[in-house]
This record gives structure tokens, C-alpha cells and sequence, in this order.
């Protein structure tokens, strides 16, 4: 997943899920999570364990 297809897919999940949700079934910080969507911005790294973490929960 690219890091614009992962803010993306970010952004589609936070309109079904509170910020608070996400925290839970992701397990990343809620202010990284915070800054992403603020920012638009997430490395490349981050986006494939963010990608990994919403294939295993099925989100």
C-alpha cells in the first residue's frame, strides 16, 4: 500500500470508527494516529505495518 493509499484507507475507517476505536483494534497511539490524518503525511514503513494491522483485523 502506498502512503497516500494509506491515509486514505485511514481516513475511510476514522468516518466508521471513532479516533478512540481505531487506538483499540490498530494498537498505535492515538496521537500518531492523530497526526496522520492532520498531516496527510506517513512513511513508508508505517503504511505497511498500518496495511498489516487492517488485513489482520479485517477493518
Amino acid at each position: 500500500m502506498s502512503e497516500q493509499e494509506a491515509i486514505r484507507k485511514l481516513k475511510q475507517l476514522k468516518e466508521k470508527y471513532t479516533l478512540h476505536d481505531l487506538v483499540k483494534h490498530l494498537d498505535i497511539q492515538q496521537t500518531t494516529l492523530h497526526r496522520w490524518l492532520k498531516t496527510g503525511k506517513i512513511s513508508k514503513n508505517m503504511a505497511d505495518l498500518l496495511e498489516r494491522r487492517i488485513r489482520e483485523k479485517n477493518l
